[in-house]
């Protein structure tokens, strides 16, 4: 073999013994790094699911942390061997693993407060659970949508607690079992029903006041759209929408007539009646006129059948009588009046649902029949009145100067027998 091939083996050699080195190297690392009888959870579950079990083994095992093989310390991170078992453990820190939730969570109204030192306030296993955390589709989860209301509700229907860290709204989670939302989720178990986390968010939870809260005055629109997805559309072209897109906070929004917690079914009565109220609020000229009208005055006593405001106006999209579109324009009254006057023509459509008679430069000839008739109504009162009162202080003069009255039985046979004959 000559010198060169020579040098050539012996460099692949020192090659070979290189790597193998290197391989060596890592591997007595690797080892150095596993700590001699690393805990294993069967060690943990020796105590912690014996028979009084703080854990359910086979049910951790069916969670997401238990599919995934996480071991007890893993989350457990400070436990000590040594130390165990009379060692204090510290809290865990979900955030360890799940950085971006907990950046979430520190945003929000809860993750603040618990910075604040404030009690009582709820972390990440207080709404997802410990040992039993499953994935938000399960329906073994505590943030499955049948189960997130409950959860939400072991805080928020504590009237002691609210009071405590002066939660403005008054027990919501009564107001939202009863509401329509609550009586869908519940009551006909339908999973399409607004839960707590889909309006005010899951872990960046923010007050209302927030610009960028998800119930802020200017970004309710948009939440309640992601689910009622028409009724935005129809919201957006209407005049409510246009005051609303031009910066106002005047402008009605869907909390405005259908609240937050208690929003209830549009057929309900008691909504049909309310319902006025609430336009009343904003529209309190149109209220005293519409009032003044049968359909007001009939309303008034408690009955819900006579025409509301949504019944001429629309509900959602509620256009300028001036678009065509509008169920007021000229080409569509007369079908808005036949939803409830079958016979309804265009002449019926005159009738002056808002007319003011104290206005007289623009409704004229309602004002001096108004006023006619009132004036016609107290002169005719006045006459009689005073003709009654004249004719009562004769009554009395003469009743004073009349002699005695004697009844006698033949008078009284004769009275009997004329009431008898009528």
């Amino acid at each position: 073999m000559g010198t060169s091939a020579l040098r050539s083996l012996h460099g692949r050699l020192s090659h070979s013994n290189l790597i193998a080195w290197i391989i060596i190297v890592a591997l007595a690392v690797l080892v150095t790094s596993i700590p001699a009888g690393a805990i294993e959870n069967e060690d943990c579950l020796d105590c912690h699911g014996a028979e009084t079990p703080v854990i359910d083994a086979d049910l951790f095992r069916e969670t997401i942390h238990g599919e995934n093989d996480l071991a007890c310390v893993d989350c457990h991170s400070d436990f000590n061997e040594d130390e165990h078992p009379g060692q204090v453990m510290g809290k865990v820190h979900c955030g360890d693993c799940h950085d971006g939730k907990q950046e979430e969570y520190d945003q929000g109204v809860h993750g603040l407060a618990l910075a604040a030192g404030l009690e009582d306030v709820p972390m990440c296993q207080d709404c997802h659970g410990w040992h039993n955390i499953f994935p938000p589709e399960d329906p073994r989860s505590q943030i499955y949508p049948l189960n997130v209301v409950e959860t939400c509700g072991k805080c928020h229907s504590d009237q002691l607690l609210a009071k405590k860290h002066a939660i403005e709204v008054e027990d919501p989670y009564q107001k939202y079992v009863t509401s329509s939302h609550g009586r869908g989720l519940i009551k006909s178990g339908l999973l399409v029903s607004a839960v707590c986390n889909d309006c005010h968010g899951a872990h960046r939870i923010l007050p209302h006041e927030n610009e960028e809260s998800s119930i802020n005055y200017r970004n309710i629109p948009e939440t309640c759209g992601v689910c009622h997805a028409g009724v935005l559309t129809d919201f957006k072209t209407s005049i409510h929408g246009q005051v609303f897109a031009e910066g106002s906070e005047e402008g009605p929004i869907c909390t405005t007539c259908h609240q937050s917690h208690t929003v209830t079914r549009i057929t309900d009565e008691e909504w049909k009646l309310h319902i006025i109220e609430d336009c009343g609020h904003c529209h309190e000229e149109l209220m005293e006129t519409y009032r003044e009208t049968y359909h007001g005055q009939v309303t008034a006593l408690g009955y819900s059948k006579p025409a509301r405001c949504s019944d001429c106006h629309g509900s959602h999209k509620i256009l300028s009588p001036d678009d065509p579109e509008s169920t007021l324009s000229p080409a569509n009254r007369v079908a808005t009046c036949r939803k409830c006057h079958e016979n309804a023509n265009e002449k019926f459509t005159k009738f002056l649902a808002h007319g003011d008679h104290n206005d007289r430069a623009n409704y004229p000839i309602l004002f001096y029949t108004y006023w006619g008739m009132v004036g016609l109504l107290v002169q005719t009162f006045a006459f009689f009145g005073i003709h009654t009162l004249l004719w009562l202080i004769r009554t009395l003069r003469r009743g004073y100067r009349a002699p005695p009255l004697k009844i006698t039985k033949e008078k009284m046979y004769w009275r009997f027998d004329l009431y008898d004959r009528a």
